[in-house]
């Protein structure tokens, strides 16, 4: 009897086998029938072939078919303001077919939404008849990654079939120039194909909504289901050329249309009437700037050097990275956010030419990184972390806004739920509003659209400005010029502030220490660990919400916010019954641990790479931070001490308890450092 149910469990697993196999074989003939691209198209018939065919059980085909379950396995979800991922054939991977969908989704909620409807209902997959009023306008960017261009392309052939207007770039452009040109001519959306800082093997589609923000709910779920709908019908007419563009349906941008405009507003806000041109007074300061092999480069020079007037003669480019470099050849990580790992070449250059600043943007320059070469006592260079250039930014936006002569009370600060709290700190002080929003520029720029478009219910005495917002991965939006992180612009302002502080004989890091001690010192500690597969993530993180420690590495939790399956956050237990204020966001699950010895710790997981990230903060009282301190533990009581002090006791207590929670170990979770 037991042989005999041996038997039956052999034939049910190998029933199973060959079903998978066939619901596999399935997919992968769906889509040869959808692509037209000879590349993708050769690879899955090779490797359909190869596991069709061989002895059941022969390497060859093992091999083959665990490829095309990479590829097949799953599918690559929209969310996170668009798409995501590696590239290569298959529903898991970003390719042709991949954003033909993408695009048509895109198309069809417009469309929709443009009749009247509240979201993608109909289901027949022609696109609709003419209609009296002016159709949907998109405009659509591109980086210099491998197929962002034929992506862009591709989607205009969409667009026009869907009988969209469509606006393109002439070339590579910064990502913050797509949702600028969004607001800037009124259109109803925009289309920016990059992956931003991820590897070179990776790209990503991103969707902007009319108000010129990255899409949020319910648009996200709405294009997602339109995309679901239209998947299995591909018009020939979405493989054409681009030289087959009806005349009149794409429009390439002329640069007086966005270009010249994003610049002359750089000008108005950020330099006249308030001060004279930089140049005025050539200052004691020298700048080494890297594009990261990105788009950023003329343009983060044109603002620097010919906006702003910094003097070229003292702006020094990394040449080797100031063109769009698909390959990324210099660097491991095309990411200025992972420190001086990323920022080698950069480092010579100022070395060489005796510089005291680098600036770099990430490859799609919507993201700043900085560094400053320390005194005589301490050569060494320190790379700014995103937490600490918000602190200035914000500091100095703060009183730009105050020289112009908008009140305190009219201004508008926003930060993520992960970044330093440093600007809630700041608004308490000097009586300027705070908002907290989800970790992402989808959720502040949105807010910022609302704060703005409240406005027109407001006396113009009590409109709001929002004069800032940033978030600790070196993401800065200075003013409301864009409604997304903008490298080009935050690199400008912050060339503006270095200038002004060693124009009085200071430094970037001694301003940062004067704000400590100021408005309290708020000392961070962020890293990530990769995780193996999405399924350790879920699972990782349904631990820690079923789970509330009492303790963790040997200090009490005073406090949880919980944003992964219940949305609670015992600090509220007395005003809403423990309800958090701030939503859940099933792209990236979110867990607060607050300690009793001050510390904040939130465990994230990123929505767009496979990590899991941490953010750690300590807030000291303002004259704790200073000289004056009563902490005989923090070595010799000078401020840089007690700053070097509380810094050291942070990392090593987060290091215990990110390990106490996260049990890398045991789940497989690869370290910062080992990559």
């Amino acid at each position: 009897m037991l042989q005999l149910i041996r038997n039956v469990l052999w034939v049910g697993s190998l029933f199973c086998v060959l079903k998978m196999d066939a619901v596999l074989k399935s997919q992968c003939e769906r889509w040869l029938r959808l692509d037209r691209n000879p590349a993708t198209r050769g690879a899955v018939a090779a490797l359909l072939s190869s596991a069709s065919s061989g002895g059941a059980d022969g390497p060859i085909r093992r091999s083959s078919e665990a490829a095309l379950r990479s590829m097949f396995g799953s599918k690559l979800e929209f969310g996170t303001a668009g798409l995501r991922g590696r590239m290569g054939p298959g529903t898991a991977r970003m390719n042709d077919v991949t954003v033909i969908q993408a695009a048509q989704g895109v198309a069809k909620y417009l469309t929709l939404r443009h009749r009247g409807a509240t979201g993608p209902t109909a289901t027949t997959s022609a696109p609709p008849p003419p209609s009296s009023r002016p159709p949907p306008a998109v405009v659509i960017g591109y980086d210099g990654r491998h197929n962002s261009q034929r992506f862009a392309e591709l989607s205009a052939n969409v667009f026009v079939d869907w009988g969209l207007k469509v606006y393109m770039f002439p070339s590579t452009t910064p990502t913050p120039f797509v949702p600028f040109a969004i607001r800037r001519l009124s259109l109803d959306a925009g289309i920016m194909v990059t992956a931003s800082h991820n590897p070179k093997q990776d790209n990503g589609y991103k969707v902007y909504a009319a108000n010129g923000a990255q899409i949020i709910a319910p648009i996200d779920s709405a294009i997602a289901e339109a995309i679901d709908q239209e998947a299995d019908h591909i018009a020939e007419s979405a493989w054409a050329d681009a030289s087959s563009w009806p005349a009149g349906k794409v429009v390439v941008l002329p640069s007086a249309t966005v270009i010249e405009p994003y610049f002359d507003s750089l000008r108005r806000m950020h330099c006249a009437p308030l001060t004279p041109p930089v140049s005025s007074t050539p200052p004691p300061l020298r700048i080494v700037y890297t594009a990261m092999h990105g788009v950023g480069g003329p343009w983060t020079r044109r603002a620097v050097c010919d906006t702003l007037g910094f003097p070229s003669s003292h702006f020094f480019i990394v040449e080797r990275q100031f063109l769009p470099d698909p390959e990324f050849s210099t660097v491991t990580f095309p990411n200025p956010e992972e420190g001086k790992e990323s920022l080698d070449l950069a480092l010579q250059h100022a070395k060489q030419t005796d510089s005291h600043l680098i600036l770099a943007n990430d490859p799609d320059a919507d993201r700043l990184a900085a560094a400053e070469r320390g005194g005589s006592a301490s050569p060494d260079w320190k790379v700014f972390t995103g937490d600490e250039l918000g602190a200035l930014l914000g500091w100095w936006c703060f009183g730009r806004a105050k020289l112009s002569g908008i009140p305190p009370s009219r201004m508008v600060m926003l930060s993520s739920a992960v970044s330093s709290s440093f600007l809630a700190t700041m608004a308490r002080a000097e009586g300027f509003h705070h908002e907290t929003t989800l970790t992402g520029f989808k959720w502040m720029g949105s807010r910022s659209a609302e704060i703005l478009a409240a406005n027109s219910s407001r006396n113009a005495a009590d409109a709001r400005e929002v004069i800032f917002a940033f978030e600790e991965a070196i993401g800065f939006m200075c003013g409301s010029r864009v409604l997304d992180k903008d490298g080009v612009t935050a690199a400008a302002v912050l060339a503006q502030l270095a200038v002004a502080v060693y124009a009085r004989g200071s430094t970037l890091a001694a301003t940062l220490s004067q704000l400590y001690e100021r408005y309290g010192y708020h000392g961070t500690n962020n890293s990530y660990v990769v995780s193996p597969s999405p399924q350790t993530t879920v699972a990782l993180f349904a631990d820690l919400s079923d789970h509330h420690p009492s303790t963790v590495a040997g200090v009490r939790v005073a406090d949880i916010r919980e944003l992964v399956k219940r949305g609670t956050d015992s600090r509220n237990m007395k005003l809403n019954g423990g309800r958090a204020t701030l939503p859940m966001s099933k792209a990236s699950p979110m867990i607060t641990y607050y300690f009793a010895n001050g510390v904040t710790l939130t465990l994230r997981g990123s929505g767009t790479e496979p990590k899991i990230k941490w953010y750690s903060e300590v807030v000291a009282a303002p004259r704790s931070a200073a000289a004056g301190t009563n902490d005989a533990s923090a070595g010799d009581g000078s401020s840089s001490s007690v700053v070097a002090h509380r810094k050291a006791a942070l990392v090593e207590f987060v290091s215990r308890a990110v390990d106490e929670l996260l049990q890398p170990t045991s789940r497989k979770l690869k370290p910062r450092a080992s990559l």
